[in-house]
């Protein structure tokens, strides 16, 4: 269980302060409120709406989500388009990017009507699709499920950048044998390029960037401890995720805490989306705001934010407070 704490109690005015860890890296705690007027949000619950219970894990910039829904206990792999329920068949959502390609989770896209496989089970591997990006972009996760693992380790990482090329395959193992626990591939907010996460002799994890073929940058995160997990990379090449039970970014190589919590997911332009304290929060890079504060409703309590597009929405889960619920909800900014 995450060691959560209210942002808003880590202090009610404006405060910038940093310290220095252990190891030498500035921390930087940006948890005070800031100056910009306090965003509203009108709400729509989804989590009901297409069937008895849902799942969606992906949202784009038209507000199209993509996921799962259930209905009397049967499951449908869907997207949502403009409030129009489209089945995608037997591929699984996982992403889906501004085009509308979706990405499935098991190592296939589907655009349109055309199903394109990128990495196939082999050797005993499976692979578990993790994001995609506007370039249409792959990467994910391969998992040994029989025979003896290959080279790359018993858990492994695809990259993908496109029809003309293979998937490059890298390992996440150390040689002591661990393995990191969080996702190998951050949720892709960017336009193109790929992210991998590793624990090849590197503890804690290194964050790597690769734009282009054949170019490598590491983004690094000093400050983060062998704990951290990092869920989504978004504007200007920030890292959002979790280390020792805070929120945080990584921007600039530094670890900037957003308080106790979890930051889930960063938009392009930078708008950062989590938790803390059992309540979602959204963070613009100068105020961080209680959901709770924002939204126009008072049946529903914000317990989690979970993903932010360009357009200002938000897909959160809620908690009905008159009949305990918890359900998926879609915030919309008020312009």
């Amino acid at each position: 269980m995450r060691r959560v704490r209210s942002i808003v109690e880590r202090g009610l005015a404006a405060l910038v302060a940093v310290s220095v860890a252990s190891c030498g890296a500035a921390t930087v705690d940006v948890t005070g409120l800031g100056g910009n007027p306090m965003p509203t949000y009108t709400l729509t619950t989804i989590g009901t709406q297409y069937g008895d219970s849902s799942q969606f894990v992906a949202l784009n910039d038209d507000g199209t989500l993509a996921g799962r829904v259930w209905t009397h206990g049967e499951v449908e792999n869907v997207v949502i388009r403009h409030s129009v329920l489209v089945e995608t068949g037997t591929c699984q959502p996982v992403g889906i990017n501004d085009s509308g390609t979706i990405a499935c989770s098991d190592g296939t896209t589907l655009s349109g009507n055309t199903r394109t496989t990128v990495v196939s089970s082999a050797g005993g591997l499976v692979p578990t699709t993790l994001a995609i990006n506007d370039a249409g972009q792959i990467a994910g996760d391969l998992v040994t499920v029989s025979g003896t693992p290959p080279s790359c380790g018993p858990d492994c990482t695809f990259l993908w950048w496109g029809p003309s090329d293979t998937a490059i395959v890298s390992g996440r193992a150390s040689p002591s044998g661990f393995v990191h626990p969080g996702p190998p591939v951050p949720r892709l907010n960017i336009t193109s390029g790929l992210v991998n996460v590793t624990e090849v002799s590197h503890n804690p994890p290194v964050v790597t960037f690769l734009p282009a073929r054949g170019l490598t940058q590491t983004l690094g995160c000093n400050g983060v401890d062998n704990t951290a997990e990092f869920f989504a990379i978004g504007g200007n090449n920030i890292v959002v995720g979790e280390s020792a039970g805070d929120a945080i970014m990584c921007s600039g190589g530094t670890m900037v805490s957003l308080g106790f919590g979890v930051a889930n997911d960063i938009s392009r332009k930078g708008v950062i989306v989590g938790s803390t304290g059992g309540k979602g929060f959204v963070f613009d890079g100068t105020a961080t705001v209680l959901l709770d504060n924002a939204v126009n409703s008072t049946q529903y309590s914000i317990v989690s934010a979970d993903l932010v597009n360009d357009s200002g929405q938000i897909l959160a889960t809620a908690k009905d407070v008159v009949t305990g619920q918890t359900l998926q909800v879609l915030l919309s900014k008020v312009q």
